[in-house]
């Protein structure tokens, strides 16, 4: 299935295509998710362990929501989760990058998962989202994300029963071709 490489959608090519960007990273005509160069410099860094030793296949998904005026692109990494106080308690998990986010969340599901333990308080917060705002009761914890290089990034986030829905995305898979995903 062919998509244009600036929107991602399935409905046209990229010489069609109505939106004119240039990638974050390289500055060239594609949409920053299917960047090859960001994924090449991140090849080149000297501490970088081989997918078979750290036990992750690196893999690139991109979903694109739109609507009349507004098109955003979401950046999702498969990762491995730990739990900093026993670093045996381990999950495969799709993560989700929200740069414009302030804080970051962690599923209920996840939590329990991993037996994660509650690091402060609950809070009360105003969670904005696509089916409005609401109000909500958080609890903070904190979880490792093992990086390619076999390191542990210690995260904080809050609970949430969930992140998000069904969202259209697609696959930059190993022939460098755009699949959709589910």
């Amino acid at each position: 299935m062919g998509l244009c490489e600036l929107c991602l959608k399935n409905d046209h090519s990229q010489e069609t295509c109505m939106r004119r960007i240039k990638c974050f990273y390289c500055g060239s005509g594609h949409n920053s998710a299917l960047c090859r160069k960001r994924n090449e410099m991140k090849k080149q860094s000297k501490n970088l362990k081989s997918s078979e030793e750290t036990n992750i296949s690196p893999k690139t998904v991109a979903a694109t929501v739109a609507d009349d005026s507004i098109w955003d692109t979401y950046m999702m990494c498969k990762v491995r989760l730990i739990n900093p106080d026993g670093p045996r308690k381990t999950s495969k998990a799709l993560i989700f990058f929200d740069t414009g986010n302030d804080c970051n969340y962690v599923t209920e599901p996840m939590v329990i998962k991993l037996n994660l333990k509650q690091t402060s308080p609950s809070v009360g917060m105003l969670i904005t989202g696509m089916v409005g705002t609401r109000k909500y009761e958080s609890r903070k914890i904190i979880f490792g994300v093992q990086t390619l290089s076999g390191n542990v990034k210690n995260i904080q986030a809050y609970i949430v029963d969930s992140i998000l829905g069904r969202i259209p995305c697609v696959t930059n898979n190993k022939r460098n071709k755009l699949v959709e995903g589910k």
